[in-house]
């Protein structure tokens, strides 16, 4: 339910793009609104909830979606507009301004600044009856499960070649046509990330434990607060060297994207800072949109 409900949100299918490689202003806008509906019947998959319920869980959505059209689309758009800019004229991409970039397009959906929006989500857990907690529960494991199975049939090479195909991908919606020495450039590069994996897998299912236990706690007066506090942690899952080594990929990331800027040629930058352009000034019109 969580993990399905944050891909939602990711970068590229807010884009519109996370499979066909297309851009449009309007496919932009139609994606991003129907991500609260999205995330409504992805909740709602995970038990049978009465039409109280249900309805509880498309105002969570919609207030999700309305605080993140007002308070991050404007960041997003600034940071495109800034890149474009710093493209257009030439000058030096700093390492500071793409790992900005980078961390932020990669924390999606910043739930922990959604803050009091959550109580919503602890509303509707506090009303489950016993029977709709072991269904969630249920459905929660049988997405771990499936994640783990997924995990155990991918290799490292084949998640590898997996991000290389993104990048080319995320790459021509930007209308960036990578050259075979870029593609080699990347996959070189990516080599030198840590496979987490496994350690992701573990710390999920710690977070999905906790969250599980919390479901026993429904009728106590702390359990909204803590709640809350759980679901919206979802950004430092990993600890000790797993987490550093997170970092590290982070850096690296960050590293790779510069890397593929500065390698871009005339054309490239050019395409470029227009697709940049474009998506900046539709989020900022998307940002003032009235609630769909």
């Amino acid at each position: 339910m969580k993990n399905l409900m944050k891909i939602y949100f990711l970068f590229a299918a807010a884009l519109g793009a996370a499979s066909c490689s297309v851009y449009s202003p309007l496919l932009l806008r139609a994606s991003y609104d129907n991500l609260a509906s999205e995330v409504a019947e992805d909740i709602k998959k995970s038990a049978g909830f009465s039409k109280t319920q249900e309805a509880a869980i498309d105002d969570y959505a919609n207030q999700l979606l309305a605080w993140h059209r007002k308070n991050k689309l404007p960041d997003y758009a600034k940071m495109f507009a800034d890149l474009a800019e710093k493209l257009e004229q030439g000058g030096n991409i700093s390492y500071e301004l793409v790992k900005h970039f980078s961390d932020e397009i990669t924390s999606f959906p910043h739930l922990d600044e959604a803050g009091d929006i959550s109580f919503k989500v602890a509303d509707i857990a506090a009303s489950l009856s016993n029977a709709q907690v072991e269904q969630v529960i249920k459905s929660i494991e049988e997405e771990f499960d499936e994640s783990k199975e997924e995990l155990l049939d991918t290799s490292f090479a084949s998640a590898s070649k997996d991000i290389v195909e993104g990048a080319e991908s995320l790459a021509s919606m930007m209308a960036v046509k990578l050259t075979k020495a870029q593609l080699a450039q990347i996959k070189h590069a990516i080599q030198a990330r840590h496979d987490l994996r496994e350690q992701e897998m573990a710390a999920e299912k710690v977070w999905n434990d906790k969250l599980l236990a919390l479901f026993e706690r429904r009728h106590e007066k702390k359990f909204a607060a803590d709640f809350v506090k759980h679901w919206n942690n979802t950004s430092q899952l990993l600890t000790g060297l797993a987490y550093e080594r997170k970092l590290e990929n982070a850096d690296l990331r960050a590293s790779i994207i510069r890397d593929l800027l500065v390698s871009l040629d005339g054309k490239q930058k050019r395409m470029l800072v227009e697709r940049l352009t474009s998506i900046s000034a539709e989020l900022i019109s998307m940002s003032t949109d009235e609630e769909v």
